[in-house]
């Protein structure tokens, strides 16, 4: 998986739609990693995620 390589200090990951998955987050939340990440249109349930950060990061 292309995010099990982050460093051990990282705080929170920034990512586009295309990262939204339930094993992504749930990975990410196992090593106290803040995911930020909006949901894909069609999820049912929309997980919640900082807009701001998002938005200023792309």
């Amino acid at each position: 998986m292309l995010l099990a390589d982050l460093p051990d200090e990282t705080e929170e990951v920034i990512g586009d739609r295309g990262y939204d998955s339930n094993c992504i987050r749930r990975s990410l939340a196992e090593r106290n990693i803040t995911a930020c990440i909006p949901p894909k249109k069609n999820r049912k349930s929309k997980p919640s995620y900082d807009w701001h950060l998002y938005k200023s990061a792309t």
